[in-house]
């Protein structure tokens, strides 16, 4: 990769990138080789080897620790997370000239500004840094001058290897070396648009430890919310943006895995909320900033109907079939035949790939002064306030007359609890810890509720054009058995959760 465009001390290397990598497919190869040779471009042979510890410290801190040889050059890196999205922390020394691998040392990067990171990491550890795979590959690379922007384009062909067993890279990789942080995210959004191309947030440190340990499956990411000093200055557009990035932390990285075909039913449910919680937060506070873009709304929407005909019949594969053998119902065959496309399909599709990295733009920039201002003078806790008191409102409401109500509006019901618990949960910080502890647990109550009664409602949905006969009559009549009792344990839910937490005055 060409060396960044600025005065940097001898033999380290600048230690905060922020990098988007794409997957090509091998339909696209030529093109896009082709694309990168569009200049001056610079070929260079690369050769990694990773180092941990044999019980993975560094994996398990998002951590990597490598020595790789950079032409005749030997250079070693320590790696770190830094926003879990497109921001990583890097320090690089380099190691000079030899024919052989020099020894792995982790003390040069001691006194660097990963050197707690690896601290902490190793402490108490008595087990040796060992080698866990390599990455050999070729890369062909390039600056891309963009305005004010200077961008490292690099297209990467090769090999992961550990062990006996290896893995092919073909991917291209964007890195900023100066100007605003979104133009890297929003470069490559372009070039997967142009090409087809898939976004993966694991990189190679990731897919070489899941090889090395024979995993076929990526762990599945959760949702952690804006931590507290995002909330600090009360200001609605960097607010925004903090809550729309804790969103991306839980989709990206299970839409990668799905997108790689290392994912699970547990990916597409954690995407898929996180879809919903995206989509809660635009719609209720996404005019916090002028730079939003309207449609971010539908696409995710998109992206998550693409996912629920894959989930609806793992719902029904994992609760309905399990609940009716219990029962003693005869072996039932769901009429819902498997998604002619596929998760995978679904996260490589052109319109996704360009709302992830669209919307990792919008989190990487900062508001101008123009373009970042809303009209309301307002804080963000007193606007946020505002909206989460109606939404707590109406949900309450409903629960007052939720027999009376048609399954589609006691579906539209679900929907808004779960506005009011994503809304509210990007403000955990925010909340007393005790009070937003229980009402947390009661809206958590509501929402299971109201799941199991849309699972029901989904499940009668699936039989009603199922042939007669008679394991479809059981099962139709155990629905329907199940009916008023999910729909009255759904209403006392909404009765009971109760007053809604304060922002803490600050």
């Amino acid at each position: 990769m060409p060396p960044p465009e600025k005065s940097t001390p001898p033999g380290i290397r600048p230690h905060r990138e922020v990098e988007i990598q794409l997957q090509v497919p091998a339909d696209r190869r030529d093109a896009v080789r082709a694309a990168v040779e569009r200049g001056t471009v610079t070929t260079t042979p690369l050769f990694a080897r990773y180092f941990d510890t044999p019980d993975r410290r560094l994996a398990t801190h998002h951590m990597a620790l490598r020595v790789r040889r950079e032409g005749t050059r030997w250079v070693q890196a320590l790696k770190w997370v830094d926003d879990g999205l497109a921001t990583r922390g890097e320090h690089e020394v380099d190691r000079g000239e030899a024919d052989l691998m020099p020894a792995v040392m982790p003390e040069l990067h001691a006194d660097g500004p990963g050197g707690s990171h690896f601290a902490t990491a190793m402490r108490d550890s008595a087990e040796p840094l060992v080698p866990v795979f390599s990455v050999d590959v070729q890369r062909a690379s390039r600056v891309l001058r963009i305005g004010p922007a200077r961008i490292a384009l690099a297209f990467d062909e090769g090999w992961i290897r550990a062990g006996e067993s290896a893995k092919p890279v073909c991917e291209l990789e964007f890195e900023g070396l100066r100007g605003p942080a979104a133009m890297v995210p929003a470069t490559a959004a372009r070039w997967a648009t142009r090409f087809g191309l898939w976004i993966d947030s694991a990189g190679k440190a990731a897919r070489g430890g899941h090889l090395a340990d024979g995993t076929l499956h990526r762990p599945v990411a959760a949702y952690a919310a804006p931590a507290a000093s995002a909330m600090i200055l009360r200001a609605p557009d960097p607010i925004l943006r903090a809550m729309i990035a804790a969103a991306l932390r839980q989709i990206v990285p299970n839409v990668g895995a799905l997108a790689a075909d290392a994912g699970t039913p547990g990916h597409v449910h954690q995407a898929r909320v996180g879809l919903r919680r995206l989509v809660s937060v635009l719609r209720e506070y996404g005019t916090w900033s002028n730079e939003v873009d309207p449609s971010w709304i539908d696409s995710a929407r998109t992206l998550f109907r693409a996912l629920g005909e894959t989930r609806d019949r793992d719902v029904l594969e994992a609760w309905l079939l399990p609940q009716l053998r219990a029962a003693g119902a005869p072996p039932l065959e769901l009429p819902m035949a498997r998604p002619a496309v596929a998760a995978a399909n679904a996260c490589r599709a052109p319109a996704a790939v360009k709302l992830l990295l669209e919307m990792i733009a919008f989190t990487s920039g900062a508001a101008s002064a123009e373009a970042g201002s809303i009209a309301d003078p307002r804080d963000a806790h007193a606007l946020a306030g505002a909206t989460l008191a109606k939404l707590h409102r109406g949900c309450k409401r409903a629960g007052r007359g939720f027999k009376a109500l048609a399954d589609d509006d006691r579906h539209r019901i679900r929907r808004r609890l779960k506005r009011l618990r994503y809304c509210a949960e990007s403000f955990l910080h925010a909340f007393d810890a005790d009070d937003w502890r229980s009402y947390a647990a009661r809206l958590k109550t509501a929402q299971d509720a109201l799941g199991r009664f849309q699972d029901l409602t989904l499940a009668e949905s699936a039989l009603a054009a199922a042939p007669d006969a008679p394991a479809t009559w059981f099962a139709r009549g155990w629905l329907a058995a199940q009916r008023p009792e999910a729909i009255d344990q759904a209403g006392r839910a909404l009765r009971r959760i109760g007053p809604r937490p304060r922002f803490r005055q600050p």
